[in-house]
């Protein structure tokens, strides 16, 4: 099921990121939402990422 934000919303949750411990994966599977739509919707929101944003996430092997 598709779940529509607000900006309010959206603005909430990437503050909420941003000021917690975790990664921007661990918080977009928290709130059941991509990182495409989490990076997608922060760009569109004129918001920059952060160095700590660009942090890789490598498969176990």
């Amino acid at each position: 099921m598709r779940i529509t934000r607000s900006q309010e919303q959206w603005q909430n949750i990437i503050d909420d990121q941003q000021t917690s411990d975790l990664t921007i994966i661990d918080s977009c599977q928290q709130q059941q939402l991509s990182t495409s739509s989490f990076y997608a919707v922060k760009k569109k929101l004129g918001l920059t990422c952060s160095s700590s944003d660009l942090i890789l996430q490598l498969p176990n092997f």
